[in-house]
């Protein structure tokens, strides 16, 4: 699947004149079709921070919903977004806050070791 991503991007990236959105839309499409996406149980895609939840709380909230079905055979990347998009502004805020920078645009690495360091240290006040 990487060599055909490379693949994609070499291909894609020359028509796209530096818009990300478009691009990060096209590869979407391209690699993760709606069909795969509407498997995805509900709990997963409706996941929401609650109201002065930790990041910390949260994360682990959601990773034990992830692990506790069958595999879903997504990406890291694509569980991760699912996660961000379902938290509130200032837990996203907070994230970007704390790895100086945009969180959604670090590597899957670095955002997963951020959020590791949030389930041992709240930042955020209950």
């Amino acid at each position: 699947v990487t060599g055909k991503a490379k693949q994609w991007y070499t291909f894609a990236i020359e028509s796209m004149n530096g818009d990300w959105n478009e691009l990060k839309d096209k590869f979407c499409l391209a690699f993760f079709p709606m069909s795969r996406i509407s498997s995805v149980p509900r709990p997963i895609l409706d996941f929401e921070q609650c109201e002065k939840e930790s990041i910390g709380a949260v994360w682990a909230q959601f990773s034990t919903l992830i692990h506790a079905g069958p595999d879903l055979s997504l990406p890291d990347g694509m569980i991760l977004c699912l996660f961000c998009s379902g938290l509130d502004i200032d837990a996203n805020l907070c994230l970007d806050v704390t790895t100086v920078g945009r969180f959604t645009h670090k590597t899957m690495t670095k955002q997963v070791e951020f959020l590791e360091h949030f389930i041992a240290k709240p930042l955020l006040p209950s």
